[in-house]
């Protein structure tokens, strides 16, 4: 990290509509607000403003989130609010043992005036058309191209400047929901003591205009909900086969305790595929599980006598795929899941409204 810069400091803030619940819960990183200050000469400028960002997580080992922005109306001595307001991840299982790795970056690349003018002499051929009128005038113009290259070298035409720089890993089960930030300044060593998030902008007790500084947001919900499973093998292979399932309880008692067998074992190939999704909470798997385990008992009971399905108590395989012992801890589990997905729904709407924020 740069000098002068802080870690990632959370600060006195409104409650967030949704706080993390480790183990229980998805959580979303964004950058809410950034500004920028590069402190130069007068021989220096700016050409671009280039934003990098990386979010590196264990269910994602070697396939880090990546976010490039590049912004060309930017200036020297002057702060400057990036316009600039993304998402830096994808929902994450805000699992208690894992760590994140986040990396923000602003570099400024110099422009290179005077290398585009030495550039342009060539160019034109302009030291031979000139040398032909006067030879005073031609050896003016190649001591200006030789002065142009020089001058190039010495303020470091086209070099990168890096003048803000996060490279944290994040414990999960510290993060928590709402505003995070970071700050830091090269030439200033006044250091503010407050810190405030009002209406998602930075209050300071600092004079923070010559500052770099982000505001992240971190917004979380309870769950990701069944439909983001469409696609993956393991929920594929849990919709086959449960409507196979269905279908055969419609006919007679030996194809349908073929099925029944074949269900059981079924469940437990789902469950070690789908531990294997890191995208998703083991509870969450359970609960979508458990949905199409109650959706196979509610068509017993329309076709058979209630019996024929067995004890009260699921087999043991089931009651570790499942987490519940009984079809009675099942329904309070399916009501549990319904609500969370409610709830999901709910702060989906709240965040995505343009006008939210954590106040």
């Amino acid at each position: 990290m740069l000098a002068g810069f802080s870690k990632l400091i959370y600060p006195k803030q409104p409650e967030p509509l949704y706080q993390i619940i480790p183990d229980n819960s998805y959580y979303m990183l964004s950058l809410s607000q950034a500004q920028a200050y590069f402190p130069a000469s007068f021989l220096v400028r700016p050409a671009f403003l280039t934003l990098s960002s990386t979010v590196e997580s264990p269910y994602q080992p070697g396939q880090p989130l990546k976010s490039l922005y590049q912004v060309t109306t930017f200036q020297k001595n002057v702060p400057f609010r990036l316009p600039i307001s993304v998402n830096l991840s994808t929902f994450l299982p805000a699992r208690s043992n894992d760590t994140i790795r986040l990396t923000l970056r602003y570099i400024v690349t110099r422009d290179n005036p005077f290398q585009q003018l030495a550039g342009k002499m060539k160019e034109v051929n302009l030291v031979s058309k000139i040398s032909a009128a006067s030879l005073e005038w031609g050896t003016a113009v190649k001591v200006s191209e030789i002065v142009a290259t020089l001058l190039s070298y010495l303020i470091k035409e086209g070099k990168e400047d890096t003048i803000f720089e996060l490279v944290q890993d994040i414990n999960v089960s510290d993060l928590k929901s709402g505003y995070w930030v970071i700050y830091g300044a090269r030439d200033t060593s006044i250091e503010p003591q407050l810190l405030e998030i009002h209406n998602a902008e930075l209050r300071s007790d600092a004079y923070m205009e010559k500052y770099c500084y982000a505001i992240l947001k971190v917004v979380a919900i309870p769950r990701l909900k069944d439909e983001a499973a469409r696609e993956r093998s393991w929920w594929e292979l849990l919709q086959a086969s449960k409507e196979k399932v269905l279908a055969n309880l419609r006919k007679n008692s030996r194809q349908r305790d073929s099925s029944l067998r074949e269900w059981e074992s079924t469940l437990t190939h789902v469950y070690e595929l789908a531990r294997k999704d890191q995208s998703f909470l083991l509870k969450e798997i359970k609960q979508i599980i458990g949905r199409a385990q109650k959706e196979i008992e509610v068509g017993l009971n329309q076709n058979i006598e209630p019996e024929a399905f067995g004890s009260n108590t699921y087999p043991e395989s089931w009651r570790d795929v499942l987490g519940v012992n009984d079809a009675i801890e099942l329904d309070e589990q399916i009501r549990d899941y319904q609500d969370a997905v409610e709830m999901t729904d709910r702060l989906l709407k709240a965040y995505t409204d343009s006008s939210y924020t954590i106040s």
